[in-house]
């Protein structure tokens, strides 16, 4: 796991140039790589890249980077890791290499030199994101893995093209980006900026599976060499018909392989253990391979919030070597002056404090974690995929008027008390009223709106950006059944742009590489030919996924509520960070321009006095506009 950063030039420029502005890239992302840093450039070509190392495989400097092919032809600058570079290095068509060293860098590098970018890219199995550059040619490749686990921004300007795995790179030597109105409004709806544009203008993301290719001139051609909807469609349309022994077994290999190839390292390894299924199904698979394994999880003082009892139950069964940090809500409320610099772009997940706290927590036992990231997206695991697979053919046959009747119904009861009551009930889902309150907001609408509506953090777009845009938030097309098409639309948005990304930017903060087996391609291809019958199945969402892991846990340590990574947020907002929020809020700089400061007054005003609750909203304004003003 590393940084990299980079400049085409495509007017004359000297190598202090290039070494100037690299360095000061390089530098802005030095958390990425703690265990070195590399240059190369080309005065006369006017291209250099730059690298900060975070050392995990081939260790020693023959795996120093930006490394040269033997032929010299092909220079490369990675970030990531290559899981099957084992099998990679003794493909037919490398035998003549002479290796000098055991990185993983250097046999994609001599594949991509000997076999080409595209017949590389097909075989390799990882996790990415790659500059490489062909001085024969003259012209830059910029690669990011399948799922986008790996980030990396360019921008195309007059003169030279600028590209880094964070947004800070790219700001270090360009002054002053202007914000995107449309990419503003697609975040106060996500809490995240998606990956099909970035905060700036003039600034573009690789996209997952995407080839950026730049020649001297500037042109700039795109293409994907993997689609998530080509491998979905394919799946759905030759679905598994094997029998439900035949699904596990073929899952349990799978999950085993992925597990068994990203334990490989040079440096201690552990797992992140929340005590939910996909965490306790990497430790399960990763202890029975292992003779011993780290797990590490944080807890709160916060009951309704604490997970490491649950974590600690299943490191006890599992007999792992495990690590809890028992943490305060003042700990927690420390990182939040830090969040703004930690995510470049503005990111309003609440569960980033959390992350980046078992981040800093990992990277004080281990320098690479396994996460569980992924597990939801591929077999159905969000209330969402539950709502579409279990009740969705039934409320939409109901005559829109009587579906009106139960929205009203619903919206009758107070958010507030029933939140406290399942908050007090430890056998009832937390925020039990905000999550009636969206089946509310959801039973008399179409599937289109119905997504929307259940990712959206309910702002009134019109009312807080001072010129409103529209924003197109549609369910993928293809698959027939709903909770495909979710599933789908979650793994093409909200994976790359918030899951993936809150893990990224908190992980790297503190040096750590964090790897989620779930997103193995090949695991991916599989769910995508998984019957529904075999994500939701009598009243359990994940049933598949459940029944690998009752292979390695007994079920009284798997069937429990399902809680995620969360906080306490909507009383921290009326507690200890009310002042954070008035401070913010009710500054006369809120907004700088282009947000409307009553409204978010307003929404702030009615949570704080509890005439309503719109945590989530208030904190999407709120990391929006301590973003801001790091700028």
């Amino acid at each position: 796991m590393c940084g990299v950063v980079g400049i085409f030039e495509r007017n004359f420029c000297d190598v202090d140039y290039l070494h100037l502005t690299t360095s000061k890239m390089r530098d802005a992302i030095a958390h990425r790589g703690p265990d070195g840093e590399g240059a190369w450039m080309d005065a006369e070509a006017g291209i250099a890249l730059a690298h900060r190392r975070l050392a995990i495989i081939g260790r020693g400097a023959t795996g120093n980077q930006p490394m040269t092919s033997a032929n010299g032809r092909f220079v490369i600058c990675f970030n990531g890791e290559i899981y099957n570079f084992n099998e990679l290095r003794s493909h037919p068509s490398l035998c003549s290499v002479v290796w000098r060293g055991g990185s993983d860098t250097e046999v994609l590098l001599e594949s991509f030199a000997h076999r080409g970018v595209d017949a590389t890219l097909t075989d390799i199995n990882g996790m990415f994101a790659i500059a490489l550059y062909d001085r024969d040619e003259r012209r830059l490749f910029l690669i990011r893995d399948r799922l986008g686990i790996k980030p990396l921004y360019f921008s195309a300007q007059s003169s030279r093209f600028i590209f880094g795995s964070e947004l800070r790179s790219l700001k270090a030597v360009s002054g002053q980006f202007t914000i995107s109105i449309e990419a503003l409004a697609s975040y106060l709806n996500l809490a995240y900026v998606p990956d099909n544009c970035s905060i700036f203008n003039e600034v573009d993301k690789v996209q997952p599976g995407e080839i950026v290719t730049v020649n001297r001139a500037g042109d700039v051609h795109r293409k994907l060499y993997w689609r998530l909807s080509e491998t979905s469609s394919m799946g759905l349309s030759k679905p598994f018909t094997g029998s439900d022994t035949d699904a596990l077994e073929h899952l349990n290999y799978l999950i085993n392989s992925a597990v068994t190839s990203q334990l490989v390292a040079e440096v201690p390894v552990g797992i992140f253990l929340s005590g939910g299924i996909d965490s306790a199904t990497i430790a399960a698979v990763a202890s029975s391979s292992c003779e011993q394994v780290q797990t590490l999880s944080i807890g709160f003082d916060d009951p309704g919030f604490d997970e490491a009892h649950a974590a600690e139950a299943v490191a006890a069964y599992l007999k792992t070597d495990h690590t809890t940090l028992r943490v305060s809500s003042s700990d927690a409320l420390d990182i939040v002056p830090q969040l703004s610099s930690i995510y470049d772009e503005p990111f309003a997940d609440s569960s980033q404090i959390p992350t980046y706290l078992v981040s800093k927590l990992a990277k004080d036992n281990v320098t690479v974690a396994l996460s569980g990231d992924g597990g939801d997206e591929l077999f159905g695991g969000y209330n969402r995929h539950f709502f579409a697979a279990t009740y969705w053919d039934k409320i939409e046959a109901l005559p829109k008027s009587v579906r009106q009747l139960f929205s009203k119904a619903l919206h009758a009861v107070p958010r507030n008390s029933l939140d406290r009551f399942s908050h007090l009930n430890g056998r009832l889902p937390p925020q039990l009223g905000l999550k009636l309150q969206k089946l509310a907001n959801v039973v008399d609408l179409e599937p289109n709106e119905l997504y929307r509506c259940l990712i959206s953090q309910n702002l009134d777009l019109d009312r807080h950006l001072l010129n409103p845009r529209d924003v197109v938030l549609e369910l993928a097309n293809g698959p027939e059944r709903l909770i495909d098409r979710m599933r789908l639309s979650d793994m093409q948005t909200y994976l790359p742009g918030d899951v993936l990304t809150k893990v990224d930017r908190a992980s790297m903060s503190v040096g750590l590489e964090v790897r989620p087996p779930f997103l193995d391609h090949k695991l991916v291809e599989f769910a995508w030919t998984l019957p529904s019958n075999l994500l939701v199945r009598s009243g359990r969402s994940k049933w598949i996924l459940r029944s690998v892991l009752e292979r390695y846990l007994p079920k009284h340590l798997i069937d429990r509520p399902k809680r995620g990574f969360g906080i306490p947020l909507s009383e921290w907002l009326r507690g200890p960070l009310r002042d954070f929020a008035c401070d913010l809020i009710e500054s006369n700089e809120y907004g700088g321009g282009i947000l409307n400061p009553e409204p978010a007054r307003q929404i702030l005003r009615d949570h704080l006095t509890e005439r309503t609750s719109n945590e989530y909203g208030i904190w999407t304004l709120l990391m929006f506009e301590a973003w801001r003003l790091n700028q």
